[in-house]
């Protein structure tokens, strides 16, 4: 059971707050890129909280219910807007159910009886191994631990996000971010956006002090650094990002709450 839940996420709230956002490229009237990759680092960072909640109930279940669970557990938002989780495995075909919770509208968590529509348990599971698979022909041998992220679109296609976990010894890194785009089905690639150089860096959580995410070779900031600096916020006194361009960085102060701030290049201080 461990091992099948170092996928789970931190816990992260994430409230609204004041931002100066950094303008990127966009359509007139449209929201811009930069604006785009924050509004969807906040929705992961949701995910993240309801698949820890749900998560921590499946890890009470009995081993012979917990050997039925493979990576193709979710959780989602079903027409119902609530909070849904799959937990079960997907093989020959067929999704194999062991438990379907549900989030009610006061946050309660419950067994659901009644399972999941079976198309969606499917595509879904589809999205995910193939998310993965997509993924390893970039990692290579890699023990970075991930993440996953799923979202139904509206025009009906699964987005799958994939994104480094805390990994043992309370590191965070970044440096190695997948997305991937699959048709209503699963079964073709619609779009992927990836980013990997051959490895990772991080920094321990438990000291408050700035730190410098190194994408000196990119011109704009990802959104993997978008989401390292927002789901890592509270572990960090300032974050910035540092591309060819200039610094973008994550800060705090009790008049504007969390923000974003733009600059020339801030490079870490020197160390002796």
């Amino acid at each position: 059971m461990k091992q099948l839940f170092t996928i789970l996420f931190i816990l992260c709230v994430c409230a609204a707050n004041a931002q100066t956002r950094r303008s990127m490229s966009a359509k007139p009237g449209e929201p811009s890129i930069f604006d785009k990759m924050v509004d969807n680092a906040q929705w992961l960072c949701v995910y993240d909280d309801i698949a820890w909640q749900m998560g921590n109930l499946a890890g009470s279940l009995s081993n012979t219910e917990a050997e039925k669970i493979g990576r193709e557990w979710f959780v989602y938002k079903d027409v119902d807007s609530l909070w849904h989780a799959a937990f079960g495995r997907f093989k020959e075909g067929k999704y194999n159910l062991a438990q379907h919770y549900v989030q009610d509208e006061d946050g309660n968590i419950d067994v659901v009886c009644a399972s999941p529509d079976s198309a969606m348990l499917v595509s879904f599971s589809k999205s995910i191994n193939a998310a993965y698979d997509h993924a390893g022909k970039q990692l290579g041998k890699s023990y970075i631990r991930f993440n996953k992220f799923l979202r139904r679109n509206a025009d009906s296609t699964i987005s799958v996000w994939l994104l480094p976990a805390i990994q043992p010894g309370d590191l965070a890194v970044y440096g190695a971010e997948f997305f991937y785009q699959f048709d209503a089905h699963g079964n073709e690639l619609v779009k992927s956006n990836e980013y990997y150089k051959g490895s990772c860096k991080g920094f321990k959580i438990g000291k408050m002090r700035d730190v410098h995410l190194d994408y000196i070779d990119l011109p704009d900031v990802t959104f993997g650094s978008i989401f390292f600096a927002w789901r890592h916020r509270n572990q960090f006194s300032a974050i910035y990002i540092n591309t060819s361009k200039g610094s973008t960085s994550l800060t705090f102060n009790q008049q504007k709450g969390y923000y974003w701030v733009n600059g020339p290049v801030k490079l870490p201080p020197p160390t002796f």
